[in-house]
């Protein structure tokens, strides 16, 4: 009778406690805080395109100037440019206000409806990833 040996499986690397199926890939959580970060700089510069054309249109047709329009894109693209300077800097409260934009954005569909779950999960991934629990501390 042959002795029975104990099963190989799962090795164990040489380092204590890690597996060897354990991931090699890095975590995307940086990566995806600075395409969410350039994310919110292009929506800032679409939010100023769209209050100059929308000023540009109101003076060539000699009409009065749009009250709601105009302001709505300035706060929209001053916010967004905040937000996505505050995600370079890593602070907190970029985070939550990039997720409240996130959602609004699900709001515009189709192409906002994309660009929201984008913005969702490259946030998601960063919080995941602890890099604003790092940045709380400064």
């Amino acid at each position: 009778m042959t002795p029975r040996c104990a099963p190989s499986w799962p090795k164990r690397s040489p380092r204590k406690g890690i597996d060897v199926f354990e991931s090699v890939r890095p975590d995307p959580g940086g990566e995806g805080l600075t395409k969410a970060s350039r994310i919110f700089y292009v929506l800032a510069v679409l939010g100023a395109i769209g209050a100059l054309v929308q000023l540009g249109l109101a003076l060539a047709d000699h009409r009065p100037l749009p009250i709601v329009g105009i302001p709505i894109n300035a706060v929209v693209a001053v916010s967004c440019l905040v937000i996505g300077n505050g995600l370079d800097q890593q602070r907190p409260w970029a985070q939550w206000l990039g997720f409240a934009v996130a959602a609004l954005e699900l709001l515009n569909v189709p192409i906002g409806t994309v660009i929201g779950i984008v913005l969702i999960v490259y946030l998601y991934r960063a919080s995941k990833a602890g890099l604003f629990n790092a940045a709380a501390g400064q």
